[in-house]
């Protein structure tokens, strides 16, 4: 239930640090992020999936992650990338599409490629499922 929530204002990195807002009159949904200088006007802390991980619960292991951010794919996958085997799906809109000539999935697709991963492509989105292991197997990796 929502009490299990835990709701963290920021975005989400290849490392903690600041972003911006680049284009604040867009749909809510469509806002994208450019990273920033942590005195910048209007910054918004951004996290890396490391340090998100570290707010869980202790002994909760992360199963899904959903990735629809604008274009910013490209910043979440450059670095720090060790998460990924973590989860057995994720979830991820890919914005080629929307940022045409700026490789925005090349980062991702260059991480994905070496994990053993199937994939789905449904609607805007590409599943990509672990099959190196279930979520209770034993052989799934520890939490950083």
């Amino acid at each position: 239930g929502v009490a299990n929530a835990l709701t963290v204002h920021a975005a989400v990195a290849s490392e903690d640090g600041t972003v911006k807002i680049v284009d604040p009159s867009a749909e809510a949904f469509a806002m994208r992020t450019e990273i920033v200088a942590d005195d910048a006007p209007e910054s918004i802390p951004a996290l890396s999936v490391q340090s998100l991980l570290r707010m869980a619960p202790l002994g909760g292991l992360p199963f899904i992650a959903k990735i629809d951010i604008e274009g910013f794919e490209s910043n979440l996958f450059s670095k720090n990338t060790d998460w990924v085997e973590l989860f057995p799906v994720i979830v991820i809109e890919l914005h080629d599409w929307m940022l045409p000539g700026q490789g925005t999935a090349s980062n991702f697709l260059r991480v994905i490629a070496g994990e053993d991963r199937d994939f789905v492509i449904s609607g805007e989105n590409v599943i990509s499922i672990s099959n190196e292991y279930h979520v209770l197997s034993p052989s799934r990796p520890a939490m950083p």
